[in-house]
């Protein structure tokens, strides 16, 4: 991959010295590890796609142990796909160079742990200093960045693609937050965040995720079927969801509230994959009979492109959903 490339402090030409790899995301820009260029001015790159070495023009320090990298020269380069899809046990790619005279390299590694609080992921193998801020692919698209080596307990780490994606955007963070301090409020609605066709829905979503576990007790996330199945079938999956074994919707209707009613806390719930419109409109009901029995202790987000909007939009006041607040992402 010829976007990835070597970072060096001072020129590699005049005794600069190798310190990580890079990789573009543009052709003007460059992803890499903070420990890399942190406290460093003269910083260059190398084996760059037309094989040069140019120096950086500018560096964005981020919060994460990610830093942005800026040249003035633009590069003809296939900008690279991002993928969320990063799990305890999957295998992964990790390309880049790990010293400052041998070629580049992919190295198969696969993904051993994961720590909640930071939001990063352990290798299960070892990988060497030259490889921080080397991209992590997963099935051919760029799952994440290779953080932190520990030479003490011989652990890599790696940070997901989505810490990026903030960074370069911060207004997704931004809604995230708005969400979550919406459903703090006393009598708090329905969350409704509504999606372009450019949108990275599934960052939103396992963001989301992650956001409930820290706030809720009991998260839960209803994935609505989108194949074309029988009412008796799109409600099973649904009830299975809560552990209820039922096909009906007013019986799932009075087995969940029994279930929010004995909760301890609230109940978190959110809801995706609108887009199979055949059984919408009794889920829609479904859970609005749901919300004026138990609305003061379950906290629901739904989130969803056009049919999603068309269920509160089409039907105005008439709409299961119409007192949802809604949002556009």
């Amino acid at each position: 991959m010829k976007e990835v490339v070597r970072v060096w402090i001072g020129n590699p030409n005049n005794k600069g010295r190798f310190n990580g790899t890079a990789f573009f995301i543009d052709g003007h820009t460059l992803v890499t590890a903070k420990h890399v260029v942190l406290n460093h001015k003269n910083i260059y790159i190398s084996d760059t796609p037309n094989g040069g070495i140019i120096p950086i023009d500018e560096v964005k320090l981020c919060d994460r142990d990610i830093a942005i990298l800026r040249v003035k020269k633009k590069f003809d380069i296939t900008s690279p796909s991002f993928s969320d899809d990063i799990t305890q046990g999957s295998s992964v790619n990790i390309i880049g160079f790990y010293d400052n005279h041998s070629s580049r390299k992919s190295f198969e590694n696969r993904i051993s742990g994961y720590f909640n609080k930071e939001h990063t992921y352990e290798l299960q193998n070892h990988l060497t200093n030259g490889l921080s801020g080397s991209p992590v692919f997963g099935d051919g698209a760029i799952c994440g960045i290779t953080q932190a080596i520990s030479r003490d307990r011989n652990i890599t780490y790696i940070i997901p693609i989505s810490e990026l994606c903030i960074e370069i955007n911060p207004s997704s963070k931004h809604i995230i937050e708005i969400l979550f301090k919406n459903l703090s409020k006393i009598n708090a609605i329905p969350q409704m965040a509504i999606t372009s066709a450019t949108t990275n829905r599934l960052w939103y979503i396992n963001e989301i995720k992650a956001k409930a576990k820290s706030h809720y007790r009991d998260v839960y996330h209803i994935a609505l079927p989108i194949d074309d199945v029988s009412d008796e079938e799109y409600f099973e999956e649904i009830a299975d969801v809560f552990g209820i074994r039922e096909q009906r919707a007013n019986r799932i209707r009075r087995e969940l509230v029994r279930l929010i009613e004995r909760s301890r806390d609230e109940v978190f719930v959110l809801i995706t994959d609108f887009e199979n419109d055949k059984h919408l409109d009794d889920f829609a009901k479904l859970m609005r009979a749901v919300l004026d029995r138990v609305g003061d202790r379950l906290r629901v987000i739904t989130i969803g492109g056009e049919k999603l909007a068309n269920l509160k939009t089409n039907m105005g006041i008439h709409s299961y959903f119409n007192y949802f607040e809604q949002h556009f992402v």
